[in-house]
């Protein structure tokens, strides 16, 4: 748990290129409200697939993620 990704960590997952657009659409639209800059580090709890992470880790936004389940991250 914890992990921060720098390859995709569920190619194969049913949901996971879906989710990773969606997460990047949701991403540029904060970016133009909020300075993403003052914030220290972002929190993902109960991060499924990961697929959040590895856009902020795309975009070096510092993150950690942690899941009930190890397999899913």
């Amino acid at each position: 748990m914890g992990r921060n990704y720098t390859q995709r960590p569920c190619k194969n997952g049913w949901f996971f290129n879906s989710q990773m657009e969606y997460y990047r659409k949701v991403l540029a639209i904060l970016k133009e409200h909020v300075d993403l800059g003052k914030y220290i580090k972002f929190l993902d709890v109960g991060c499924g697939t990961g697929a959040l992470c590895y856009v902020l880790n795309f975009n070096i936004i510092p993150h950690k993620n942690y899941d009930i389940i190890d397999t899913m991250v």
